[in-house]
Formats: C-alpha cells, sequence, structure tokens
C-alpha cells in the first residue's frame, strides 16, 4: 500500500511497523501514522 515504517514519535510505540521487531502492548496495533498513511491512500 505504500506505507512507510514508523517514524519519529510514531516508532516509540512499538507498533506493527516499527523498524525494530520487538514484543510490547502495540505489537498488534497500527500506530496513528499509519492509520493516516492508510486513510490517504484509500
Amino acid at each position: 500500500f505504500g506505507v512507510s515504517h514508523d517514524e519519529g514519535d510514531c516508532a516509540k510505540g512499538g507498533y506493527i511497523m516499527s523498524e525494530q521487531l520487538g514484543h510490547s502492548l502495540n505489537s498488534f496495533e497500527w500506530s496513528s501514522c499509519t492509520q493516516d498513511a492508510f486513510r490517504q491512500f484509500f
């Protein structure tokens, strides 16, 4: 879909699109940055 990995403040949350793999409470959630990118795409 052309969505980039999370950067800036969104990268700190450990969301699905984080550049580093890891387990967090947000591992299966989309960050607000990714959600915004999806909205722009669709």
